[in-house]
């Protein structure tokens, strides 16, 4: 399974598509709750699966030594956050391709 932030089921942040998987809610109101998602496998499917899905899980996807990474530092970790708060947290830092480009 595999995310992404192109399609206008929810908002193109992937925190809030993360959210909205794990809740089955969207800021509009709600869907099925009978299809939410834990939030490990809402965090996979942004990151390990959209490299499969690019033909690329050679290359990135997962934190591994030799793997091309991009990286976002959250204010807390997402397993532990409540899932209505996991749209709203706070991003402190983003990595490219290994260069900082956002925060300090």
């Amino acid at each position: 399974m595999a995310f992404g932030s192109d399609w206008p089921v929810t908002d193109y942040e992937p925190l809030r598509g993360i959210a909205t998987a794990v809740t089955r809610q969207t800021p509009e109101g709600g869907w099925l709750p009978q299809e939410r998602i834990d939030i490990a496998t809402a965090l996979a499917a942004y990151s390990a699966g959209c490299a499969h899905q690019a033909f690329e899980e050679k290359e990135w996807g997962v934190l591994r030594p030799g793997m091309r990474a991009d990286l976002v530092h959250l204010a807390a970790d997402p397993v532990e956050t409540s899932p209505r708060d996991l749209a709203d947290l706070p991003v402190l830092g983003t990595w490219l391709a290994g260069r900082r480009t956002h925060g300090f």
